[in-house]
């Protein structure tokens, strides 16, 4: 019940009332040669400086106006921010476990898994929550391919409606992604909606942050009243979309992410292919909004839990090399990402048997990723993989 969105949305409103956040931030301003963040909040326009965005949540207690072009803005002169401090409530394993929702045991058509592809949906959902807590805690860039059903957004909103600094979108244009860079966290779920004649933009916004670029130039036109160029430092990009067959069954094949942009995008983003459905009897079950109140404090506990890792997560990590060496990757720019959710693994694991296990597990969503779009799984068999021993070198 923890989990379900109407307390998790409740908690967020309760805790970030009053407060300015992430989520009033609207565009990057020059005012006299000076950059800011313009952010709206109760009808009034505010101007931040970068210090007051990597503090977000604050809290302004006097401001003092702006005249500029015929327009008032406040310029917060004294204020506080409102971010809970960093500290460590349960480990890395714990964290990754509370974020746990229940999958079914039929798909969305109620035909019954197999025990052993329920088996399976178990191990790839626990992987799916690795990568996106990887992603909120440090910087890494990936793409999850799943079946109808697997819920692949929620983790997502989960850590939204905590974190508040996590923003999904299905864009239509690169204006619609670019002003949500400012997020610890950026999700892009399906992008089918993307028109035309915006490729190329997102094309490049995708290049740049697949580089692990430090800014990110705008590439829509910039006004002298705009900033053009955006600090992507710490940020995380995850890409999520149905699989291959299924944009093949809706006939919309030419919209399957591979098909949509070039080689040097996707050789950027390494891509795994999870199965499993979500169990939606979890949610059936409307609680009562005002029981957030119940879970607060083990939400904040969360939160605070997450802001240590961001500090100290590379004090618990182990080198994984020697690991990463055994398998075969198909491009070196998929390196980066994959080393740091193998570390982010190892530190789940209990044993060095089920780091083994779950790494191979990974790779093998890997290989079959790169194989369902290459012919090589039959459409809508959900479950099929393939003997990770044709590409493993030395296990």
């Amino acid at each position: 019940m923890k989990l379900h969105y109407t307390l998790l949305r409740e908690f967020n409103r309760h805790h970030y009332r009053g407060f300015i956040g992430r989520q009033h931030l609207r565009e990057e301003i020059a005012i006299k040669k000076e950059k800011f963040w313009l952010a709206e909040y109760n009808k009034q326009k505010f101007l931040l400086t970068d210090e007051m965005v990597q503090k977000l949540p604050i809290v302004v207690i006097n401001y003092e106006p702006v005249m500029y072009r015929n327009k008032v803005y406040n310029y917060p002169s004294e204020w506080k921010t409102a971010k809970l401090p960093p500290e460590k409530f349960m480990s890395f394993r714990e964290l990754v476990d509370w974020f746990k929702l229940d999958m079914s045991k039929t798909d969305v058509d109620g035909n019954e898994y197999s025990e052993d592809q329920y088996e399976k949906s178990l191990v790839h959902n626990l992987l799916y929550r690795i990568i996106v807590l990887a992603a909120e805690i440090d910087r890494i860039n990936f793409r999850i391919s799943t079946n109808p059903g697997f819920g692949k957004n929620s983790m997502a909103t989960i850590l939204g409606a905590l974190m508040n600094d996590v923003s999904e979108a299905n864009p239509r244009s690169a204006a619609a992604v670019e002003y949500r860079l400012n997020n610890k966290l950026l999700v892009l779920d399906e992008m089918s909606n993307l028109e035309s004649s915006q490729k190329q933009l997102i094309q490049n916004l995708l290049l740049q942050i697949g580089d692990f670029s430090p800014t990110y130039e705008k590439g829509t036109r910039a006004t002298h009243d705009t900033y053009d160029i955006y600090d992507i430092s710490h940020l995380s990009l995850l890409i999520f979309y149905n699989r291959y067959e299924d944009y093949v069954n809706a006939g919309q094949e030419d919209k399957f992410f591979d098909n949509v942009f070039t080689k040097a995008v996707t050789d950027r983003f390494p891509a795994v292919r999870f199965m499993g459905t979500l169990d939606q009897r979890q949610f059936i079950k409307e609680p009562n909004p005002n029981d957030w109140v119940l879970y607060e404090e083990e939400y904040k506990q969360v939160m605070r839990t997450i802001r240590w890792y961001r500090q100290h997560w590379r004090e618990e990590a182990k080198d994984v090399s020697e690991m990463m060496d055994n398998y075969k990757l198909y491009g070196n720019r998929h390196y980066q990402s994959i080393y740091k959710v193998l570390q982010f693994i190892e530190m789940y694991s209990e044993t060095p048997d089920e780091f083994k296990y779950l790494t191979n597990e990974l790779f093998n969503a890997y290989y079959a990723y790169k194989k369902s779009i290459n012919g090589g799984i039959e459409p809508l068999t959900s479950f099929q993989t393939i003997d990770v021993s044709e590409v493993v070198k030395n296990l």
